[in-house]
């Protein structure tokens, strides 16, 4: 049995998602800090992903790195 890893996983998830579009079953739509995928077919809604506040938290994030390598 093939080991299964999260990094495979989503790394065929965004795979799948770039067949879509590119077959034109889904369009991807940005606005606001917001990513929305629409059937292009149907024009429902099926996915969303907020991104307003990600500028911070990476931010935040390197912020936190700095601050332990330093005190190592």
């Amino acid at each position: 049995m093939p080991q299964v890893n999260p990094g495979t996983i989503v790394l065929l998830l965004v795979a799948a998602i770039g067949a879509a579009w590119a077959a034109g079953l889904i369009r991807p739509h940005y606005e606001d800090g917001r990513l929305t995928l629409r059937a292009f077919r149907a024009g429902r809604v099926f996915a969303t992903f907020d991104f307003r506040d990600t500028g911070l938290l990476l931010l935040l994030a390197l912020t936190m790195g700095w601050a332990v390598a330093a005190a190592v």
